[in-house]
Formats: structure tokens, sequence, C-alpha cells
């Protein structure tokens, strides 16, 4: 770890001690990973993939 990374992390240790801060412990939401791909499909093929997905759920 560099230097500035320590200053950064004794930075939050104080808050996080006091009770004012909480680090996040599990992984974002926003990363949840889709339906994974074929592994032989190119770009075109994923996009129309996706786009008749949108259009199946359109028709709920």
């Amino acid at each position: 770890m560099g230097d500035s990374e320590l200053d950064d992390e004794a930075r939050i240790a104080r808050p996080e001690r006091a009770g004012t801060l909480s680090r996040r412990r599990a992984e974002s939401p926003l990363a949840v990973p889709g339906a994974p791909l074929r592994t032989d499909a190119g770009i075109l093929d994923a996009l129309l993939e996706e786009r008749l997905e949108e259009r199946r759920e359109g028709d709920r």
C-alpha cells in the first residue's frame, strides 16, 4: 500500500470506530450480472437477443 492509501485508510478508520461511518459489506446490487451470453455469440447476436427479450417483457 502506498502512503496515500494508508492516509485514506486512517481517515476512514476514525469515523468508523466512532460509529458515524460504516463500510459497505456486500457487493453492490448494481454489479449483479445478467444471464450469461453464449460463448460463440458475436456483438450483433447479443444485441438482437437483448432486443428480443425486451419485446417479450414489454408484451407482458
